[in-house]
């Protein structure tokens, strides 16, 4: 999970895509937030914080709870338009679309038996 901090250019918590195929979806380009991974990666916060709590490594589920509220708030404020999630936060013409599966997040931690947040 530390790696994965590298990619979070601008300190939000959030990754950050740089407007090639970097992610799982090999022809689609990716600008700044995007939700797919952004959910992905508040999924993978949240459920880090609940392994650590598990194994009762209280120090690192405090750490990635606080990554998880602080990305979780950055994902909402910068995606959100107020109907839905933007599909990045670049200013792509497909930007302000919606990708099918971009909330994936959601249905992993809800298979995990964790709440959706």
């Amino acid at each position: 999970m530390d790696y994965m901090d590298q990619f979070d250019r601008d300190g939000d918590g959030l990754i950050e895509n740089d407007g090639f195929p970097d992610q799982t979806y090999d022809a689609w380009t990716v600008h700044g937030i995007s939700a797919y991974c952004g959910c992905l990666w508040i999924a993978s916060l949240q459920a880090a914080a609940a392994m650590a709590h598990r194994l009762g490594d209280h120090a690192y589920a405090e750490k990635f709870t606080i990554k998880f509220l602080m990305a979780k708030n950055a994902f909402e404020s910068k995606l959100w338009n107020g109907s839905y999630f933007n599909y990045d936060s670049g200013n792509s013409s497909n930007s302000k679309s919606i990708q099918a599966d971009q909330l994936a997040g959601q249905w992993y931690v809800a298979s995990s038996g964790l709440p959706s947040f």
